[in-house]
């Protein structure tokens, strides 16, 4: 980036730092918070609102590395975005009022120096990381202790006085107002605190938990009612983290072939719900409509994922992974032109990335123009003999290639179900009838549980 190559500090961390991939990707991420400082310099986006910067000014040299960072790893920086200047000056300024009463309480010079090194050293720290609980902790205790320090010049000030009576009297608190006031209103606050911020999402975790249990687990079927009781606990904490892993185990159950219709459609109702909430929460958040599209692509309801993930794409231009969706969801709708520009495009952001090369090629290739993709990544490239690519000839017709790169991919393992389904259902649609029940007999062979289900496919192609 311009930023990292005018800057002489980061210029040189960079060269220092380019065989460190995360080192990198932290200058990456830097670059891209300064970004939208520029564009909200003053009071800056708020609090927890890095993502929407880093989506909109994702930077797509960081393909291979996290695709959600919620901080730039960097606390003056994270500053800068929660807040603008005015919100990074205030954090500073607790520094310098932390040093003022270092430096004017009666310690001693080597007591002084202790805490400055002490400040110092979380100061440099917070250059490569964000604070958490345990951080902050040590931080205002710090600043606890800095408050309470003594001034030397009001130690010398009451030394000199002549007449105590002079002196100004001390305030007083009535005892009372402290014993029947201020002291239950002190524990019922720490009573509501303690239950709204820490038993309550203690609750959710825990049912969140259990939730996420039954989707892992062969042993019980998922019951969507346990995420409906996490998400019931509180309308304020943890919702999008809830919300999130249902998709994902909802993605899996509606997808799975073994599961009750009754428990799909609970997960389904349930899905369609927490997506319209979460968008209605967070509507210029790129994560919820990615997230959203891909639990409708792993279900198959491609017309419904494709909204969502143009919607992405508008809110995160550069990110590959979302363009990868949304290019899955033209190809599976024949919109091939669309994949191809849209693919062409996310390759050339970053042609060393392997995974858009691969979308690029398929997305070719389901076009009828495998020839230009050939001459463009090699006819012997590995791109051309996966399981994509064979996906791709089958939805240009080109069934005798697609044939060919299933026989090869399964080659002589029996582990390789999908492959064999994928290759007896482009055998069907080749008119090779024989041969798709054939491979649909070595599946019987290998996996005789499901042996109904396969004879019942082998008397379709039959017929």
């Amino acid at each position: 980036s311009n930023f990292i190559k005018n800057d002489p500090v980061l210029g040189r961390l960079a060269s220092i730092s380019l065989s460190n991939t995360e080192s990198v990707s932290r200058l990456y991420i830097w670059n891209m918070a300064l970004t939208g400082f520029e564009q909200r310099p003053i009071l800056g986006w708020g609090q927890e609102n890095f993502n929407y910067v880093f989506n909109a000014n994702y930077n797509p040299k960081m393909y291979d590395q996290e695709q959600w960072f919620d901080r730039a790893h960097n606390v003056y920086i994270d500053w800068l975005i929660n807040g603008g200047l005015v919100g990074l000056l205030a954090y500073l300024a607790l520094y310098v009022f932390f040093l003022l009463s270092v430096w004017k309480s009666t310690l001693s010079i080597a007591e002084k120096s202790a805490l400055t090194g002490l400040l110092a050293g979380y100061a440099v720290h917070n250059i490569f990381v964000f604070d958490n609980l345990a951080s902050y902790v040590l931080f205002f205790t710090l600043l606890g202790l800095g408050a309470s320090l003594k001034k030397a010049d009001v130690i010398n000030s009451d030394v000199k006085i002549a007449n105590p009576a002079v002196a100004k009297p001390a305030r007083e608190f009535s005892k009372d107002i402290i014993e029947y006031t201020v002291a239950p209103i002190a524990i019922l606050a720490i009573i509501f605190g303690i239950y709204w911020f820490n038993v309550r999402p203690l609750q959710q975790n825990l049912r969140l938990i259990t939730a996420l249990q039954g989707c892992s687990s062969s042993k019980t079927l998922p019951d969507a009612s346990l995420f409906s009781d996490a998400l019931s606990v509180t309308p304020y904490i943890g919702m999008q983290e809830i919300r999130e892993q249902l998709l994902s185990c909802s993605g899996q159950v509606i997808a799975s072939q073994s599961m009750p219709n009754t428990t799909k459609q609970a997960f389904f109702e349930l899905s369609m719900k927490v997506i319209a909430d979460q968008i209605k929460s967070t509507p210029k958040d790129s994560r919820v409509y990615t997230l959203a599209g891909n639990f409708y692509e792993q279900i198959g309801a491609f017309p419904q994922a494709l909204p969502l993930l143009e919607k992405a794409h508008e809110l995160s231009p550069a990110k590959q992974s979302t363009d990868f969706a949304l290019g899955t969801a033209y190809i599976n709708l024949k919109q091939y032109d669309q994949a191809v520009t849209l693919l062409k495009g996310a390759y050339l952001e970053e042609t060393s990335d392997a995974d858009a090369q691969t979308e690029y090629a398929v997305a070719l290739i389901s076009a009828g123009r495998d020839t230009e993709a050939q001459s463009l990544f090699g006819a012997d490239s590995p791109i051309f003999q996966t399981e994509q690519a064979a996906q791709a000839y089958t939805i240009s017709k080109q069934y005798s290639k697609a044939i060919a790169i299933y026989k090869a991919v399964i080659g002589t393992s029996t582990d390789q179900t999908d492959a064999q389904l994928r290759l007896a259902q482009t055998q069907y649609a080749a008119g090779l009838t024989d041969d798709a029940v054939a491979t649909l007999r070595v599946i019987e062979k290998a996996h005789p549980d499901y042996a109904a289900q396969l004879d019942a496919a082998i008397k379709q192609v039959q017929k």
